[in-house]
């Protein structure tokens, strides 16, 4: 029996490795029933459990999070100049000195983005929805767990 395990463990971590199933956040994001508004794809990380904090994964995630900080800043300063408001930055309170906090923050500063992604279309687009009547669609709808600052 444990036999049989092992060979279809290392069966999933060969494929893992060599057959790129990887996930990128949008699909993870999407996969739960949520709407993911930023761009798509731009990061991939191993689905294998085994490579959570791989060498590629944790450099992967350090990018991750420069970018995501850039993309905080851009959307902040867009939604100040429309008047909207902006979730408050929980993420850069979260220490990143462990792979697990890292993780952690990304998480964290994902859902900050989105929300205000999804805050911006919706306020650009605001006209073109009373117009057409479509403020139903997911697109525009906000998960509202965010406190505003």
């Amino acid at each position: 029996m444990d036999e049989d395990w092992f060979a279809i463990e290392w069966e999933f971590h060969a494929f893992s490795k060599y057959h790129g199933t990887t996930y990128s956040p949008a699909e993870m994001v999407e996969c739960m029933g949520r709407v993911w508004a930023l761009e798509r794809n731009m990061f991939q990380y191993c689905l294998c459990p085994q490579e959570r904090f791989s060498v590629p994964n944790m450099n992967q995630y350090r990018r991750e999070w420069e970018y995501r900080m850039d993309e905080s800043a851009r959307l902040r300063q867009s939604l100040r100049q429309l008047g909207q408001r902006r979730p408050k930055q929980r993420s850069s309170e979260i220490p990143r000195d462990s792979n697990e906090s890292l993780e952690l923050a990304i998480n964290i500063i994902r859902n900050e983005n989105n929300q205000m992604q999804i805050r911006l279309n919706r306020c650009v687009n605001s006209r073109e929805v009373e117009l057409r009547g479509i403020e139903h669609l997911r697109q525009y709808w906000t998960d509202g767990d965010l406190s505003d600052e």
